[in-house]
């Protein structure tokens, strides 16, 4: 996969999110979630998992810089944890 930048959570998107991690529930009652980027973490031949950001309901959307930025360091992680 590729890192991936969702610029504008709709209350839609949120509420899937949520069901598919039920412990998200109580923070983003309280916070919301305006937009998010993730990123896969990876090395040749393996997948290790994910890193991601997100900001809270009324902040500024991430941007493409953001998404650059953790897909350096998603890259620089893959590296240190391989």
């Amino acid at each position: 996969g590729e890192a991936t930048l969702f610029a504008a959570v709709t209350p839609e998107q949120l509420d899937t999110i949520v069901r598919a991690r039920p412990a998200l529930g109580p923070y983003h009652a309280r916070f919301g979630l305006s937009s998010f980027v993730i990123a896969p973490l990876r090395v040749p031949g393996k997948a290790l998992g994910t890193i991601g950001c997100s900001r809270h309901a009324g902040a500024p959307p991430l941007t493409q810089d953001d998404l650059a930025f953790l897909s350096k360091l998603a890259d620089l992680a893959s590296l240190a944890l391989e």
